[in-house]
């Protein structure tokens, strides 16, 4: 498409000619210009937020369960250190 346009666009004489033309061609890509795109934009943004969020949590419940598995270790240590002082 890019071709023929600029085949196009090599045929006309000014600026004007050429602006008028890909705004008769081209599909509306500003927001303002298309509701739905401006919907689906929103809904995206909406979902990459709710995933990234989602990521966030998933992230910090990881972090607890380590922690909490690396405090259970160094108790079970310190029972087994405490055990072997108390038996010499």
């Amino acid at each position: 498409m890019q071709v023929i346009l600029s085949k196009k666009f090599h045929q006309m004489e000014n600026a004007s000619d050429i602006i008028e033309e890909i705004s008769r061609t081209s599909t509306p890509t500003s927001v303002e210009n298309n509701p739905r795109r401006s919907r689906n934009i929103e809904l995206k943004l909406l979902a990459d937020a709710i995933e990234s969020r989602t990521q966030v949590k998933k992230e910090i419940e990881e972090r607890k369960l380590e922690q909490r598995e690396r405090l259970i270790n160094v108790l079970h240590e310190r029972n087994e250190l405490l055990k072997s002082l108390v038996t010499k």
